[in-house]
């Protein structure tokens, strides 16, 4: 797995992490950027410091698998010869070894590799890579692992929840008994039948479950806020 010496890559991670990655080993130039910074001006900014001719953006907790290291390789190599300046790259969330490709957990595609030219902005609310010529789509995909445990799903859905609850009601909103209690049916309908999350079997079933689960917290929260402002009001 080698480049031609004129078609080097760079790769930008998007990470909070400085730590050297093996994954990354075979790419001439790795640029840190920092991913509480991340914003369109700031992968701009990256993009013109990277010194080689093609660039890989990634993001935190996405690695990237030997066989995608190659396509990747195999891809620069004849990029010129097939007339392509660029590809979308799939990502797929992987937690204890399986891959999801619906429900809210879904496979998204992105262009992620090109050469050194083009602009990122913001387009309905996502941040995106253009610049022209013609691209393709990878076949193997990014592994994106956002938690490494089961422990660290729960904490971080935990803290998330809170967060969502408190915005929530600083904001004035208010949640309902009967909603606490039918929200997450709705959720989950969502995310296994609407977002063909059965297509991924049992996993995508505990998946539709975990996102209901989420739901109630969230709205459990909020409920459990206005009842304590109500009791501060009935105490005064």
């Amino acid at each position: 797995m080698s480049l031609d010496k004129k078609n080097q890559i760079s790769t930008i991670l998007i990470s909070k992490n400085k730590t050297p990655r093996k994954d990354l080993a075979w790419c001439d130039q790795v640029i840190i950027l920092d991913a509480i910074k991340d914003c369109a001006e700031n992968r701009n900014q990256a993009l013109k410091q990277a010194k080689n001719r093609w660039v890989l953006f990634l993001k935190e907790n996405e690695f990237v698998s030997r066989e995608l290291a190659k396509e990747v390789t195999n891809f620069i190599n004849l990029a010129d010869q097939k007339g392509y300046t660029g590809a979308q790259i799939i990502s797929k969330r992987v937690f204890l070894e399986q891959a999801f490709n619906y429900g809210a957990w879904f496979a998204k595609k992105e262009i992620r590799l090109g050469r050194r030219v083009g602009e990122w902005s913001k387009k309905n609310g996502s941040l995106v890579w253009n610049f022209p010529g013609q691209k393709t789509i990878l076949a193997n995909f990014l592994i994106h692992r956002p938690y490494q445990n089961l422990a660290q799903l729960l904490t971080t859905t935990n803290q998330q929840t809170t967060i969502k609850a408190q915005r929530a009601h600083q904001h004035q909103k208010k949640c309902p008994i009967f909603w606490v209690v039918f929200s997450p049916w709705t959720t989950f309908k969502k995310s296994f039948f609407l977002k063909l999350g059965f297509l991924d079997g049992s996993a995508g079933f505990i998946l539709a479950t975990l996102e209901a689960f989420k739901t109630f917290l969230v709205n459990s929260k909020l409920w459990l806020l206005g009842q304590q402002k109500k009791t501060i009001r009935a105490d005064n």
